[in-house]
């Protein structure tokens, strides 16, 4: 984040005289340092008086404006607010470390230390079936900006030209910035070996990524496009690179968490990702149809059931007792039938447990 400008407004000499002997020290906290003398000397209008504050102040804004563009910090007062909170709670914590802009926005969904297991276990599926080194450094860089750019995520609406070019300035900091700040850490951790992977230093590695995390951001704006649609284009792209690597400890749609859920074609997905990759079913909060794996273009067919998130933990259990255990049967299939619903009464519980005669109830 850029340093703050600043206006110093003045009206008297002595005033001015002090502010300019301490400039050097104002120099190092703030970017810019402007002084205003507002002495009335020629007995002028007190609007003219204020005809240089006025300019000034248009200017800074100007300037100020455009740096935020640039820097992707234009940012709403909904976000300044909750930024405001958790700079006052950092603060009074720790008051003499500086505040991390962009950790402050990923609070609660951190790049954590599991992301260098799933990148070190995609890298090696990679090199086992001796995928090039372009579709990897693809695969990792969209990975990267589905997780920080997330879909649906605050845009502002196209308001100038950049390289003549109109495009959407999309609020999330510059993508080399978060790279440098979240990720290039733990890529450097898993610098990749092999007969095709020839770098004499982890730098030129993560500097692959990094421009490959530019250039696709800057295609999402030229194409008005979210990062999941980038993401999708890119896993169909290099189809053929990808089917045959499987593995379930990694789910590899996201590379950010392990995987949940079994497609057909063998690949398994999170339940982050079946939100994103799947469509919601008609009529059914929390489900969510998968029909087609994106990463072999396979048919799918799931139906992925998610736990609301209000939902807590439900369990199911039944005493066992011989014939008494026909009277629990016969009670739950009561119970299913007062409810109505489409769907079977084991669809409420996470957990079924029975003892002797109990536990053929609960099947």
């Amino acid at each position: 984040m850029t340093r703050p400008r600043v206006i110093i407004v003045t009206v008297e000499a002595a005033d001015c005289a002090y502010v300019i002997e301490n400039l050097p020290s104002l120099s190092r906290s703030f970017t810019s340092v402007k002084i205003i003398n507002l002495q009335d000397i020629n007995q002028v209008s007190s609007t003219a008086r204020h005809l240089p504050l006025k300019d000034a102040l248009l200017r800074e804004a100007d300037v100020a404006r455009q740096t935020k563009i640039e820097d992707r910090t234009v940012f709403s007062a909904t976000h300044f607010c909750k930024f405001f909170e958790r700079a006052l709670g950092r603060i009074a914590k720790v008051p003499d470390d500086p505040f991390d802009f962009i950790c402050a926005s990923r609070e609660g969904n951190e790049v954590d230390s599991e992301f260098p297991f799933h990148l070190r276990t995609f890298l090696r599926l990679c090199l086992k079936y001796a995928v090039p080194l372009d579709p990897v450094v693809s695969f990792i860089a969209s990975a990267i900006l589905m997780d920080n750019f997330l879909p649906g995520m605050h845009r502002e609406p196209p308001s100038r030209i950049l390289k003549l070019v109109r495009v959407l300035t999309m609020q999330g900091f510059n993508p080399r910035t978060v790279f440098q700040g979240l990720y290039r850490v733990h890529c450097q951790e898993v610098l990749p070996e092999g007969p095709y992977f020839q770098f004499p230093h982890p730098g030129n590695w993560c500097q692959l990524i990094e421009d490959q995390v530019t250039t696709m951001l800057l295609r999402m704006e030229v194409d008005n496009i979210s990062s999941f649609k980038l993401r999708w284009h890119n896993l169909k792209a290099f189809g053929q690179d990808w089917a045959a690597l499987k593995t379930t400890t990694t789910c590899l749609f996201c590379l950010r968490r392990k995987p949940e859920h079994m497609l057909c074609c063998g690949h398994a997905m999170c339940d982050t990702c079946a939100c994103i990759f799947g469509e919601q079913t008609p009529g059914v909060e929390y489900h969510f149809d998968v029909f087609a794996c994106v990463l072999c273009q396979l048919e799918a067919k799931l139906t992925i059931k998610l736990k609301p998130p209000t939902a807590g933990t439900c369990l199911l259990t039944v005493d066992g007792g011989g014939i008494w255990g026909a009277v629990s049967l016969e009670f739950l299939n009561a119970l299913e039938r007062a409810m109505g619903l489409p769907y079977s009464l084991h669809h409420h519980f996470d957990f079924a447990l029975g003892t002797s005669s109990g536990r053929f109830a609960v099947i």
